[in-house]
């Protein structure tokens, strides 16, 4: 007989930072250069997988209605890379801040020098994210090495890349946002798995809950 998993184990294993090591962190990214920044801020922001981020298109990117598309996911860099679906197997459409919109405006402006600096030289496969060759970024530079790298830099806990997407859940819902909205941007298949996974957030959430129907009801 197997036994079972204790509920809430998948969270033991869960870290996320606070709102000030997230400033730090990004901080210490926006020192190396516009696409690191764009690239973290968009993990953050979004809580998008590492694979969909890598996988991420400027076809899928709307800076003037402020959304981006998540269609595929990267499995394999390199020359030919190899794309899949999202985990979920079906598209979502997230919303992005003003700020992360020109965030990514810049970013796309500097990677336009970079391909007319290489000419034909530079392989423009339309990723958001991509090495100074237009080849897709190899998902163990960005989300390992530089990721430790820059975790040791701005000095924040250590935390798995992975976890970037557990904090975005967590400020979001700490901050008082609609489970809902977060289990859509987080491409969750229901509701109720965003609810488990961030049960440790909810009793903040209920406490507020209590405060509002108390002044509400202007209990003397």
């Amino acid at each position: 007989m197997v036994a079972e998993k204790p509920k809430g184990k998948k969270n033991l294993d869960m870290q996320v930072w606070s709102e000030e090591e997230v400033r730090r962190f990004l901080s210490a990214a926006r020192k190396r250069g516009t696409q690191c920044e764009a690239f973290y801020t968009m993990a953050l922001e979004t809580g998008v997988r590492k694979g969909e981020l890598c996988g991420l298109k400027w076809e899928d990117v709307d800076l003037e209605n402020l959304t981006i598309s998540v269609r595929r996911t990267l499995i394999k860099a390199g020359p030919d890379p190899v794309m899949g679906t999202p985990k979920t197997g079906r598209c979502r459409a997230i919303a992005i801040s003003p700020a992360l919109a020109r965030l990514l405006a810049r970013h796309k402006a500097e990677q336009n020098q970079q391909r007319l600096k290489l000419g034909i030289a530079y392989r423009n496969l339309g990723f958001v994210f991509a090495k100074e060759t237009g080849e897709p970024l190899q998902m163990n530079n960005f989300g390992q090495r530089e990721f430790a790298q820059l975790i040791e830099a701005s000095g924040v806990k250590k935390i798995r890349f992975h976890d970037l997407r557990h904090t975005c859940a967590t400020l979001l819902l700490a901050r008082g946002m609609h489970p809902k909205i977060v289990q859509e941007r987080l491409g969750h298949s229901n509701i109720s798995m965003t609810l488990d996974r961030y049960s440790h957030v909810t009793p903040t959430m209920q406490r507020e809950a209590a405060q509002v129907m108390g002044d509400i009801l202007n209990i003397r």
